[in-house]
């Protein structure tokens, strides 16, 4: 009996190793085992639209189970500075303009992730998980042409697929937004903030 016991112990420890390790491993977006290089895109300017509505709860009605104190609707334009290259990297370092002096002032870097498509037309993930703070999940389509001595990139456009934000901590600390998210752009010949 305690021989068995042992052996089910044993046993047990080994299946939760199995799905720990599992679960600690997975990644959050899946990476297709071919996905093409991006080097062209490298230093592509962008101009943004981001657009979110959603609802706004105050610590208050969190804790009294409420509910939502208010509805929200934000836009705002933000540039884009590409980074890409041909591993698959393909990022945006994302900035807004400062009204009185038009200097880029730095958001955040939004990292893409290929799920399928090529070079110029495809669609990617991404997911922004800054933890107990902000938590944004979606997909985009980004779709572009070459230059005509096809060096570089002339004119595209990205866009929303589907996405949404969750933010705590927005206005005051322990409060809540959870919003849908829209991205549209577009490649722009500046980026349309001093850096």
């Amino acid at each position: 009996m305690k021989t068995a016991r042992i052996g089910c112990m044993v046993l047990g420890i080994a299946l939760l190793m199995f799905v720990i390790a599992n679960v600690a491993s997975a990644q959050a977006v899946p990476i297709p085992p071919n996905q093409p290089g991006f080097a062209i895109w490298d230093g592509t300017f962008l101009q943004l639209k981001m657009q979110t509505k959603g609802y706004y709860y105050s610590p208050t009605t969190r804790n009294n189970l409420n509910k939502y104190d208010d509805k929200i609707s934000d836009n705002e334009t933000q540039y884009g500075i590409v980074t890409g290259d041909v591993t698959g990297t393909f990022e945006i370092d994302v900035y807004s303009k400062d009204p009185n002096t038009k200097a880029c002032v730095y958001e955040m870097t939004l990292p893409l992730y290929y799920v399928a498509g090529s070079q110029l037309q495809f669609v990617a993930a991404f997911l922004i998980n800054e933890v107990d703070v902000t938590y944004a999940t979606g997909t985009v389509i980004i779709d572009a042409k070459l230059n005509n001595d096809n060096t570089g990139i002339k004119s595209g456009s990205i866009k929303t697929v589907g996405a949404y934000t969750i933010e705590q901590g927005f206005d005051v600390a322990l409060d809540l937004v959870v919003s849908g998210l829209t991205i549209s752009g577009k490649v722009a010949k500046e980026l349309g903030c001093n850096l």
